[in-house]
């Protein structure tokens, strides 16, 4: 695993670049705000007994002393993220705001991405009135709780351990949103959105990515992909390939002329 820190000239913010993580990060925490953005495969990040999965593109935050971990997720090889490291009174100062938590773990947003990028090109220039300007606006587009105190919600309840056994004992079948919600007695739209308030992904996009992984430990150098494409209830080769480079990072053609 290579790693890259960069530190400029403004109090409180430090970045780290971990290309190809090829360990698990065990349970810790940071006494500052880290914000990661995945460049290639997914994240993890295990907190309160559920993990968080995010995507290449997209930004997951960690606010000061929350324990978390950081599995490795073996089926998605190149996982290579940035991370800012800011301190809680560099936010505070940005923000002109006191106690600042950020409410959700996962930012799926192009603005924001683009501003990340835009964050790192200010520090590799040492570009410091860009760089304060531009974490205004990154920090402005994340929703914030109004109370830190809100944020001990768990989701550590029978009912959804049932349903990830559920899904996990399923796979070969299709799997309804319709269902899910039903198994949980939950309508559509809140079980949706407390969904991917846990796993970072919605039920639907959760349920490919088990069905891709499970898929992909089967595959071997004579295995018919259009049969496995089929077993796991994928419409045809092409919707099984899109889902497979999307969660894996290569095509299965790919992937099973390398193995």
């Amino acid at each position: 695993m290579e790693k890259k820190t960069n530190i400029t000239e403004l109090d409180g913010l430090e970045s780290l670049q971990v290309r190809n993580q090829k360990s698990d990060f065990p349970e810790h925490y940071h006494d500052t705000f880290c914000i990661s953005l995945i460049q290639s495969g997914m994240e993890a990040i295990k907190m309160h007994g559920n993990i968080i999965y995010t995507e290449t593109g997209h930004i997951s935050i960690n606010n000061p002393l929350e324990i978390h971990a950081n599995p490795l997720i073996k089926e998605s090889p190149d996982n290579s993220f940035t991370t800012l490291y800011l301190s809680p009174d560099l936010v505070n100062s940005i923000l002109n705001k006191k106690r600042v938590v950020f409410e959700h773990q996962q930012v799926v947003n192009k603005d924001c991405e683009a501003m990340f990028l835009k964050i790192l090109k200010n520090i590799e220039l040492d570009n410091i009135s860009d760089l304060e300007k531009n974490l205004n606006i990154l920090l402005k587009g994340f929703n914030q709780q109004a109370d830190s105190k809100q944020h001990d919600k768990t989701y550590t309840n029978r009912k959804w351990d049932e349903l990830i056994t559920y899904i996990d004992n399923h796979l070969e079948q299709k799997i309804s949103l319709d269902f899910l919600a039903k198994f949980m007695n939950m309508n559509k739209f809140n079980f949706a959105k407390e969904f991917r308030m846990i796993h970072g992904l919605s039920p639907i996009n959760y349920v490919l990515m088990k069905k891709v992984f499970r898929a992909k430990s089967l595959i071997t150098p004579a295995s018919s992909l259009t049969h496995i494409a089929y077993q796991f209830d994928f419409t045809d080769q092409a919707h099984f390939s899109k889902h497979f480079k999307r969660f894996v990072g290569v095509s299965p053609r790919e992937y099973q002329r390398q193995i």
